[in-house]
């Protein structure tokens, strides 16, 4: 066992196998063994070439372990052992990063938002339009920077997340975080004296810097504060400075201009900061407004006799954290409260915060404190805390600072957060314990305890939670030509809207329009139904749990969190999604208790058939199956399945017969509901995935033939290769010889539009017409001006396709657009075998035209000369070169060709190929 140098992690070896670090709360932050049943990728197994497994790391045991210089590195040396269970290492060296308000006295929420490393920074929420997907922004410290001043020991990021300041040994170093420019000041290259930063902080445009001054001859050094303006950022620019009795351990700055600083000698000091513009210059001013020393301090006392026992204070009195309280939104908002109270009128541009004089501290046994200064009282809020931070955002849905947590903390049972309506009589004018009783604060448990997801702050959009965790990437070559797991942070993200909803909805002085006003402003989040599902989960769980409570409500059931989220929900659009979706997440045996208020299945079902969701009406089939039976769920299958094929919903369709199917073989097909008046019984001749139901057939046929009346025949392919039609087949017995097309331009046009197949170049004509000269004449080549267009070919290809997304580079744009044509391409080549088999030559020659099939296209000319006028006419009329070329060069073709198929042999030599082969 053994902690790191902050005190913030446990690392654990095992004698055995295995190797662990662990945060104070109880989350596993690292750990190098396959974890059986975790919910996040662990070390993936391998193989050598020569088939000996993959050693995970220290695999056979720790024998030793200890932390690097302010934890960045943890050195752990194996046991040795017999082969083939012996490491080939004889210690390994993992790199570590820490949280930015654990280094560091700065306690604002981008800070927190950031982790340091020994080398690097690690950001989150940076970007200039922050995603949902957002990941680790890194930056490295300069090289020039560290090689005097490493380790770095401070950090800070401005509360705009635009730059972020990093402190070593001596000096600072600011960096851009949009452009990653570095400017380094007052290190020992300087010419002035180097500053040793002890603190770092920021206010606007202004960084504050904790600086120690070293004795002379022997005595204490002494602490002051450093006010540098960003722009520009020297040694030479320092605009105010202010003397400390002790070292500052942690500050916090207010929007506002107030800054509260944490000593070591256990003293709080509130500054005061305004801005002031002199010469046409904004200079900051600081001045006092109060001091006090903490009433209570954590004592430690060694192991000696009780006699000769020492007492040590703990330095800073044994706070973790410090911030000041109300947060400014807050803060602000009491004055409105106050004003309004007199019954005077609110000058939003004048309106200024009361001086603060109570903050929220964080000891190191974990108790959160909420302390008055002016009344010098102590409350303890909770309890096994390890940090906490502030709502510092007003984006949804975080918009009304009535509806947002003040504070949100972090510990052993997981997170908590504290809504105003819960420190309502903390947060008065008069301070704590104006009535003369001690009241209740209201805290609420949104989160339980993860175990592998350590939390580092709050989301500024989105409404999200942003935790780290382990996780693997690739593996890395170590001695002995084997290799070793690379260990990354991965970010996780966890979803809040559903909690302050359920927080909304509990609340007995907030009614239905403010809840719906706070969902409808987040619904732009790609998270909102999830959300709204994981809501109702929730409280039907929650309700279920209650055994007292079963299946019937009583009078008063509207106090009961369940039938309120129901009644909530059926304000939205989506109810029915979310119910289903909700459903399908949770266990059979607790459906009856959804659906006794959120509505029958049944008529869900017809809700979401009227409103065209079919996905979510196929779902609901499965709760009728499960509830009642195959026989009530027969009629609404039949009814979805033909509405499905009818608009195109293929895969769906094919479920919906996978469905049908299952329920015949399991013989609770309700056959009275099943009449067919078709004679479909040529069909069970050819192979199908599923078990073929007559009903189905009827219902495909039906659809074949609307489509082949209007030649949509892209959709009819898909459905033949979808429902597993026999179309060749069909098409015989439909069309009993009769030509289907009867405009050649118009129905070569509708081809070119259905499959978004682009109009023929020139030189992609001449290529097939000498390939096919080619094939008649081996001795014929290729004349110059074909040789030519060919090899210009790069510049016209793809250019009639519709054009793909701008954001993809020109290599990605080539592949989508090689793709796209190749799935046309294969629909095509199956469209015109499937009309080859059926006879239908004129269908066979418009497919073929597409391809540029030349030898198809003679032998189909050659086989029914009727179709050669009105065909090369059609080409013609075309306003395209490339199909007026092709119409010159096929009527100066000869008809007799040596080697190619006789004309009662339609394409190619597959004519007897069966349909399954086909596709």
């Amino acid at each position: 066992l053994s902690w790191s140098p902050d005190g913030s992690a446990l690392a654990v070896g095992w004698e055995r196998r295995g190797l662990a670090v662990w945060s104070v709360s109880g989350c596993r932050l690292m750990w190098t063994l396959p974890q059986i049943g975790g919910a996040l990728p662990t070390t993936p197994s391998r193989r050598y070439t020569n088939g000996e497994t993959f050693l995970h790391p220290m695999e056979s045991g720790v024998r030793a372990a200890a932390w690097g210089p302010e934890g960045y590195f943890l050195w752990a040396s194996p046991r040795r052992t017999k082969p083939p269970h012996c490491s080939p290492y004889h210690f390994m060296e993992f790199d570590f990063c820490k949280s930015g308000v654990v280094s560091s006295a700065s306690q604002n929420e981008p800070t927190r938002l950031a982790m340091i490393g020994s080398n690097r920074i690690l950001i989150l929420g940076a970007e200039r339009e922050p995603t949902l997907e957002s990941e680790w922004q890194q930056i490295l410290i300069p090289v020039d920077y560290l090689w005097a001043n490493w380790p770095p020991m401070h950090i800070a990021v401005n509360n705009e997340s635009t730059y972020v300041a990093v402190a070593g040994a001596t000096g600072l170093a600011c960096c851009n975080i949009r452009s990653q420019r570095w400017h380094i000041f007052g290190d020992i290259g300087s010419q002035s004296e180097p500053i040793r930063c002890c603190a770092l902080g920021w206010f606007q445009k202004w960084m504050i810097v904790g600086n120690r001054i070293p004795g002379e001859s022997g005595s204490s050094a002494s602490y002051e504060l450093l006010f540098y303006p960003r722009d520009p950022m020297d040694s030479s620019v320092l605009q105010a400075h202010k003397k400390l009795a002790s070292k500052p351990l942690l500050i916090d700055v207010r929007a506002d201009g107030y800054l509260l600083i944490l000593g070591e000698d256990s003293m709080i000091i509130m500054l005061r900061m305004a801005v002031v513009e002199q010469f046409r210059t904004k200079r900051i001013q600081v001045e006092d407004v109060y001091k006090l020393f903490l009433p209570t301090r954590e004592r430690m006392e060694p192991p000696t006799s009780e006699q000769n026992a020492l007492v040590l204070t703990a330095p800073g009195g044994g706070i973790s954290n410090l911030r000041i309280f109300p947060p400014l939104d807050h803060a602000l908002q009491n004055e409105r409260d106050s004003i309004a109270q007199r019954g005077e009128v609110i000058d939003e541009k004048n309106l200024r915060a009361a001086m603060p004089t109570q903050m929220l501290l964080l000891r190191t046994t974990g108790s959160v404190i909420l302390l008055d200064a002016r009344k010098m009282i102590s409350v303890p809020l909770l309890r096994c805390v390890e940090h906490f931070w502030y709502t510092q955002t007003e984006s949804p849905p975080f918009e009304n600072v009535e509806h947002r947590p003040i504070w949100w903390a972090y510990g052993d049972d997981g997170l908590h957060v504290c809504f105003r309506s819960g420190m309502r009589s903390y947060l008065a004018a008069d301070g704590l314990f104006s009535s003369g009783q001690e009241p209740v604060v209201g805290v609420e448990q949104w989160f339980e305890l993860d175990p592998e997801v350590y939390p580092l702050g709050l989301m500024p959009r989105f409404g999200m939670v942003l935790g780290a965790s382990q996780g693997i990437t690739g593996h890395f070559s170590g001695t002995n030509g084997k290799d070793s797991p690379c260990h990354v942070i991965k970010v996780k993200r966890q979803p809040v809207l559903h909690t302050i909803l359920r927080h909304l909805l509990l609340e007995p002085t907030v009614d239905d329009k403010v809840s719906l006003a706070v969902a409808v402003r987040s619904s732009k989040y790609p998270q909102f139904i999830e959300s709204l599902e994981w809501l109702l989960y929730e409280a039907v769980l929650e309700h279920d749990n209650d055994g007292s409570r079963g299946l019937q409500f009583s009078i008063g059931h509207e106090t009961l969190l369940f039938p309120k989220v129901v009644r909530f929900l059926r304000y939205f659009g989506e109810y029915e999604d979310v119910v289903v979706r909700c459903a399908r997440k949770m266990d059979s045996k607790r459906w009856p208790l959804l659906f006794s208020l959120a509505g029958e299945p049944a008529s869900l079902l017809e809700q979401c058939y009227n409103s065209g969701r079919l996905s979510t009406a196929a779902c609901l089939l499965v709760i009728l199956q499960e509830m009642w039976g195959f026989m009530s769920s027969t009629p609404h299958s039949l009814r979805l399945l033909e509405t499905a094929i009818n608009r195109g919903e293929l895969t769906l369709a094919a479920d919906l017969a996978g469905f049908l199917a299952k329920a015949d073989q399991a013989g609770m097909l309700n056959a009275s509901q099943m009449r067919i008046q078709v004679d479909v019984s040529w069909m069970k001749q050819f192979e199908s995935p599923n078990p073929r139901l007559p009903a189905v057939d009827v219902l495909v046929c039906r659809r074949a033939k609307e489509l082949v009346e209007k030649l949509e025949f892209r959709e009819l392919v898909g459905l033949s290769v979808r429902m597993s039609f026999p179309l060749s087949e069909w098409l015989k017995r439909e069309n009993l010889g009769k030509p289907l097309v009867k405009d050649f331009s118009g129905f070569l046009l509708q081809l070119h539009r259905q499959f978004q197949w682009p109009e023929p170049k020139e030189y992609e004509v001449l290529r097939a017409v000498s390939k096919y000269e080619g094939a008649v004449n081996p001795d014929h080549s290729s004349t110059p001006r074909i040789a030519a267009i060919v090899a210009r070919r790069g510049e016209h290809f793809g250019t009639a396709l519709p054009p793909p997304l701008s954001s993809s580079g020109p290599d990605q744009l080539s592949k989508i657009r090689a793709h796209a044509r190749g799935l046309c391409r294969d629909e095509l080549t199956y469209l015109r075998k499937v009309a080859q088999l059926a006879g239908l030559l004129d269908v066979t020659l418009c497919v073929t035209t597409l391809l540029l099939e030349v030898r198809n296209i003679v032998s189909v000319l050659e086989t029914d000369a009727s179709l050669r006028e009105p065909y090369l006419g059609a080409l013609r009329s075309f306003s395209v070169t490339g199909y007026s070329i092709l119409a010159q060069n096929l009527e100066t073709l000869s008809s007799v060709v040596e080697g190619l198929p006789a004309p009662s042999s339609v394409g190619d030599a597959n004519q007897n190929t069966t349909e399954l082969q086909l596709r």
